[in-house]
C-alpha cells in the first residue's frame, strides 16, 4: 500500500512498455511497430496511444495531462508571527497517481497481449532456424550442437 512503490511500479510498467516501440537502430535490437501489432486490435490500439499519451506527457516529458496539476496560491502571515515576515506566493505541483480499475484492467490487456504477440514472433522465427538446420544438417549433427 505505499505509494512511492506503486507509482515507481507503475512508472517502470509504462517506460518499459513504451520501450518495446522505441528507435533502437543504434544498437542493433529489434523494436516493435505499433502497425504490426495492431493490425485487428483497434481497441488495444487506443490503449496503447493512451499509454504513450501518459509517458510523454507525465512520466518521460512535462506535458499537459490529467495527473499532474501546478496550483499557485497566496499565503499571508498569521498575525504577530515572528516566523514569516512578508506575504508569499508559492507553487505547489501535485500529481495524481490513482488510475481507475478500468484503466488498469485495459493496460493489463495490453501488456499480456503485446507479451503474447512477441512470443508468437519468437516462435516463427525458432521455427525457421529449425526448418534451415534441418534442411542442412543431420539429426545427428543437430544433436550434437546442443549444450547440456
Amino acid at each position: 500500500e505505499n505509494n512511492v512503490v506503486k507509482t515507481a511500479l507503475w512508472q517502470s510498467s509504462v517506460i518499459i512498455y513504451c520501450k518495446c516501440f522505441s528507435d533502437s537502430s543504434k544498437n542493433g535490437h529489434s523494436k516493435l511497430e505499433s502497425k504490426d501489432c495492431f493490425k485487428l486490435e483497434n481497441d488495444l490500439l487506443a490503449i496503447h496511444v493512451d499509454v504513450f499519451r501518459v509517458r510523454n506527457n507525465f512520466i518521460a516529458h512535462r506535458g499537459e495531462n490529467e495527473y499532474e496539476q501546478s496550483i499557485a496560491f497566496f499565503t499571508q502571515p498569521k498575525k504577530d508571527s515572528i516566523e514569516q515576515i512578508a506575504s508569499q506566493f508559492k507553487v505547489k505541483s501535485l500529481r495524481a497517481n490513482n488510475l481507475s480499475i478500468d484503466n488498469l484492467e485495459n493496460y493489463l490487456k495490453l501488456f499480456v497481449f503485446i507479451e503474447n504477440h512477441v512470443q508468437e514472433k519468437i516462435n516463427i522465427q525458432c521455427k525457421k532456424i529449425y526448418k534451415m538446420l534441418k534442411e542442412k544438417y543431420s539429426q545427428e549433427e543437430i544433436l550434437k550442437f546442443l549444450i547440456v
